[in-house]
């Protein structure tokens, strides 16, 4: 992998950074061509001006010793800011350390730096803890041989803290006999979780805390105290049951019985008992039932219902049945009339005579006796008048009987 250029003036730099090195330790070696070697440019040097050079130094011989600048190799670890990466160096970079075991926190880039120079080129660099680069040019491109970068990796976000909720404490069921009253509240914990890189909300985990708590004063006086508060917590009712409830309808007369002087009654009985619920006595299902009873006629009872005259209508009236006349017979002895018949005509009666004793009519034969009819006429009035005293004679004497 090749490495990324810092500028396009460094390489250039470092070729002639090599050749100056080259020529110095030549002229140091033979000082009496020195100055002919150091007046030669560095561009113009050929291979036959160095021969022509190198022909014209005299034998060696020892001169006077001379100090040689110490030439190092180190490497020196910056950070780049404000999030500087391989493909975007930025500037002033911060010194980290000397060498290259330095690892970069998450979102950060290091670059490793190699310099070769002397003492005095590197600590100008380093001394003041920052690179920087003018006009393009970095401040160590005299001395840096390489470099390469190190990268953090992207950084995970902080974990939220986990929230957590609580409601408020709500009192339960207060325990008699006690001074103390269980409270519960609820809790809410919300974590999160790393959703592409980024921490979201879990659902909430909602569970319930419970607590007791000392009754107050006024709590006690309203919740034990039965005489301040008779439905407190502690209220028990009594235990004696209540009386079982009974009521009765109005009495209904029923079908009166001929030949009595009562009537049967009805009425409805209502009951209800109670029973023990949750310590409170409740009235049970009303139990509804039917009284039978008997009672007296009044004397205007009686009377409208039984006397015929007063209430022909009434509960023993038997319509009457239709009265036959009265059937009176006689039978009337025949001889008695005949006497008196006989007596009042002054003639004997005829054997062929009769006298219809139902009628007082004389038979057809009488007629046999004339023909005329003035004597029919007159025979027939007076034995009506004969008939008539004859029958009321005949009845004075029926009565006159013992």
């Amino acid at each position: 992998m090749s490495l990324p250029s810092r500028s396009t003036a460094v390489r250039g730099r470092l070729a002639l950074v090599g050749i100056a090195t080259a020529f110095f330790l030549v002229a140091l070696a033979n000082p009496a061509g020195a100055s002919a070697f150091r007046a030669a440019p560095y561009a113009s040097a050929s291979r036959a001006s160095m021969v022509s050079v190198a022909s014209t130094v005299p034998t060696w011989r020892p001169s006077t010793p001379t100090t040689v600048p110490v030439v190092v190799t180190e490497t020196y670890t910056w950070l780049l800011p404000n999030g500087g990466t391989v493909n975007h160096i930025t500037w002033p970079q911060t010194l980290v350390g000397t060498g290259s075991l330095f690892t970069p926190p998450c979102g950060v880039t290091y670059q490793i730096d190699t310099y070769t120079g002397t003492r005095a080129q590197i600590d100008a660099i380093i001394q003041d803890g920052r690179l920087t680069n003018t006009g393009g040019r970095p401040e160590d491109s005299a001395v840096v041989t390489s470099w390469r970068f190190a990268y953090g990796g992207v950084c995970v976000p902080t974990k939220p803290e986990v929230r957590t909720d609580h409601g408020t404490w709500q009192d339960g069921q207060f325990t008699c006999g006690t001074n103390e009253v269980t409270t519960t509240r609820t809790k809410t914990v919300i974590d999160s979780a790393l959703v592409n890189n980024t921490w979201t909300d879990k659902p909430p985990v909602i569970t319930t805390e419970t607590s007791n708590r000392a009754l107050t004063d006024v709590e006690k006086a309203t919740w034990t105290n039965q005489s301040i508060n008779p439905q407190g917590a502690c209220y028990v009712p009594p235990t004696v049951k209540p009386e079982v409830k009974t009521t009765y309808g109005t009495w209904q007369d029923g079908q009166f019985t001929c030949g009595t002087n009562e009537v049967t009654t009805t009425r409805t009985k209502t009951v209800i008992d109670s029973a023990l619920v949750n310590n409170t006595w409740t009235d049970k299902p009303p139990v509804i039932t039917t009284e039978t009873s008997n009672r007296a006629l009044t004397d205007v009872e009686k009377a409208t219902w039984t006397n015929q005259s007063i209430n022909p209508q009434g509960a023993c009236y038997v319509p009457p049945t239709v009265k036959p006349e009265v059937k009176t017979t006689s039978t009337p002895t025949p001889t008695p009339i005949v006497n008196v018949l006989s007596e009042f005509s002054g003639r004997p009666a005829a054997s062929n005579q009769a006298v219809a004793v139902e009628t007082g009519w004389e038979s057809h034969e009488t007629r046999g006796a004339t023909d005329s009819p003035s004597p029919w006429i007159a025979g027939l009035a007076l034995a009506l008048l004969l008939g008539a005293a004859g029958a009321s004679r005949a009845w004075s004497r029926l009565h006159d009987q013992p």
